[in-house]
């Protein structure tokens, strides 16, 4: 019994210590912003050399992932609670890296930031690494969080059937509508659903097979994501010499 709760307590500090270091490597990413041609702006008053393309909810979240992943690995009791957080946080930090692939080739390609191909092809690949690091963070979270059936078929039916239909709402409501209407709204619809709905209402969907007190976490995650997303949408980054690129909600 001692031995189980000691693998368990070194799966769970590693556990900590990867997801912790995702996140790292998602804020270095995020902090690495584009470049555009030298011949860009002349002219045009106001036109920097860089772009910063990442919005002002995403430090929060990266912050949030790198601590969370600590805590587990210097709590390793708490890891249910904390690997909800976790789950949810780099959901959302996954989704954005997605998201910012497509953004950063749209913006190319319609002159707004006019890259060389080699600075567009290191911003894209960036945004792609972040994906990947949230991608992992998430599923390490998620496999902290797993817990072998026991009850066989029975468990495979939500012990909140509620808390699993408001998920499934909050993750396609929003984007469903924004797709039925077609045309550019559709595009606006893929960035909503993957740096929010579908992080969220996924999260709240996958709680409801979870016990009390970790639902409860989760479910405070989903408001607290929801609460930062939204206060700090108007908010730019006022860096000297940066051009803030505000491609998405």
């Amino acid at each position: 019994m001692k031995e189980q709760a000691l693998a368990r307590s070194v799966t769970t500090t590693v556990a900590g210590l990867a997801i912790t270091a995702c996140a790292l490597v998602a804020g270095a990413g995020a902090a690495v912003p584009g470049k555009r041609a030298e011949d860009f702006g002349r002219g045009r008053p106001g036109a920097f050399d860089l772009v910063w393309y990442w919005p002002a909810w995403f430090p929060f979240l990266v912050v949030t992932l790198a601590l969370i992943g600590l805590v587990l690995a210097a709590r390793p009791d708490r890891h249910r609670p904390a690997a909800a957080v976790a789950a949810v946080v780099a959901a959302q930090i996954a989704g954005r890296g997605v998201v910012g692939v497509r953004d950063w080739f749209n913006a190319d390609g319609a002159g707004m930031v006019d890259m060389r191909p080699h600075e567009l092809a290191t911003v894209v690949t960036i945004a792609a690494g972040i994906a990947v690091a949230g991608t992992i963070a998430a599923c390490v979270a998620v496999a902290l969080l797993w817990r072998e059936p026991v009850r066989g078929w029975a468990a495979l039916r939500p012990r909140s059937v509620p808390l699993f239909a408001v998920g499934v709402v909050a993750a396609t409501l929003i984007p469903g509508c924004l797709a039925l209407v077609g045309g550019d709204a559709v595009m606006r619809a893929g960035t909503i659903a993957l740096t929010a709905t579908l992080p969220w209402g996924g999260a709240l969907a996958g709680t409801a097979w979870l016990g009390p007190r970790a639902r409860r976490t989760t479910v405070r995650t989903v408001l607290a994501c929801l609460a930062v997303t939204v206060l700090t949408m108007p908010v730019p980054f006022l860096i000297p010499g940066f051009t803030s690129l505000d491609l998405v909600v």
